[in-house]
């Protein structure tokens, strides 16, 4: 559904966005919980290969351009293409959360 974006939380009450390092949030895909790498919908492949995860606490906002979902951490802004099919159930699916999209 998420397309790079395996699991969203709710938005945090208070955000500690401030010094975000998205560097030492880089962990090996298999060390993310079995159920999101298990999602039909996960799009990398290998073991071994380096994620990013973003925990909420991190993100300050989520916000759409044409197809891409841009999602701000402190400074940094990450950009996450949105499947042409499934773009709508990705985006209720964040409303449902707490995001405004």
């Amino acid at each position: 559904m998420f397309g790079s974006l395996a699991t969203v939380e709710p938005p945090a009450e208070e955000s500690s966005h401030n010094g975000f390092n998205w560097r030492a949030q880089v962990v090996p895909l298999q060390d993310l919980p079995h159920d999101v790498t298990s999602s039909p919908d996960w799009p990398v492949n290998g073991a071994h290969r380096p994620v990013i995860v973003l925990k909420r606490e991190h993100v300050s906002g989520i916000r759409r351009k044409g197809s891409n979902l841009l999602v701000q951490c402190g400074e940094e802004q990450f950009a996450f293409r949105l499947k042409f099919f499934g773009r709508g159930k990705a985006l209720e699916e964040l409303r449902s959360l707490g995001w405004t999209v």
